[in-house]
């Protein structure tokens, strides 16, 4: 499963277990956007729930590595990165 940036930083703040308020807070997303990239990891992830997106986010290891290559999350370049 391959996650875009934006889908990595929501899976970031998602293992924290933030809720979708305050993950939409952070990114300074709204929470409808927040939900819409929920539903996409739910669908990429085949499963309906977020728990069961965490499960399925922890047991796969080349996710993993991706995340663990990735940055962590900053709302400031995410925004910046969509200006450009």
């Amino acid at each position: 499963m391959y996650l875009t940036r934006r889908e990595q930083s929501v899976t970031w703040y998602l293992l924290e277990g933030l809720t979708n308020k305050e993950l939409a807070n952070k990114l300074r997303l709204s929470e409808h956007t927040v939900k819409d990239h929920l539903k996409r990891l739910m669908k990429k992830a085949r499963v309906t729930t977020r728990t069961a997106v965490v499960s399925r986010l922890l047991s796969d290891h080349r996710l993993l590595a991706q995340l663990a290559n990735a940055t962590v999350p900053s709302a400031d370049q995410d925004i910046h990165d969509l200006a450009v």
